[in-house]
């Protein structure tokens, strides 16, 4: 039976692990969310290997992230989002404009990419 559905098996494995990361996690004053990275990294590749399948991991990992964005959904507090409102798009428009300058930056450095409308106006 557990030959016929190997994914329900490694997620049972993987949720049981998470799980127990967690706790123990907790037992040490961490977040939960470094007892399941570490279950992660235990039972992965890394790890053991229980689970070395690439299209195996990559089905836990979408569901990883489903459970990660639920768990801050739940969180969430639109009363906390409006009291920080102006630092939060402050912030992430700083941090967007900073990372695209970075980006081009490097790609016009190690020459990742051609900008033809760039030549021979003193950029390249």
């Amino acid at each position: 039976m557990a030959a016929e559905h190997p994914f329900v098996l490694e997620l049972a494995i993987a949720l049981s692990t998470s799980a127990f990361g967690g706790f123990i996690a907790h037992k040490f004053h961490q977040p939960a969310l470094l007892g399941y990275l570490g279950a992660g990294l235990l039972i992965g590749p890394a790890g053991v290997s229980f689970i070395s399948d690439p299209q195996q991991i990559e089905g836990l990992a979408e569901l990883g992230v489903a459970f990660l964005l639920f768990a801050l959904g739940v969180e969430f507090s639109l009363a906390e989002l409006k009291r920080v409102r102006t630092l939060a798009i402050q912030g992430s428009i700083l941090q967007m404009g900073l990372t695209t300058l970075l980006v081009m930056i490097l790609t016009l450095v190690v020459d990742w990419v051609n900008f033809p409308a760039l030549e021979g106006r003193g950029f390249l």
